[in-house]
């Protein structure tokens, strides 16, 4: 799982989920940039800068501590 996103009082609309899916393909999760999509409030990258357990949340301040031995994998399936 990677790149997980919580938006608060806005609906997304179908450019902006078109938008999301379509910056993670070919290109790398780096290019990925939730920011700029009005409403979000906890953005989650899972391993870009972070070092197990901690998971720094990149816009609010809920971060979170992974259990039971999880590991970041950069391999594309």
């Amino acid at each position: 799982m990677d790149e997980i996103g919580l938006w608060t009082g806005t609906t997304l609309s179908s450019s902006d989920i078109t938008s999301i899916y379509n910056s993670g393909g070919d290109s790398g999760d780096k290019a990925i940039d939730l920011s700029s999509i009005s409403g979000l409030t906890h953005w989650w990258r899972f391993g870009d800068g972070d070092s197990s357990p901690t998971v720094s949340d990149n816009v609010g301040s809920n971060n979170i501590t992974l259990v039971n031995g999880p590991t970041f994998v950069s391999e594309t399936p």
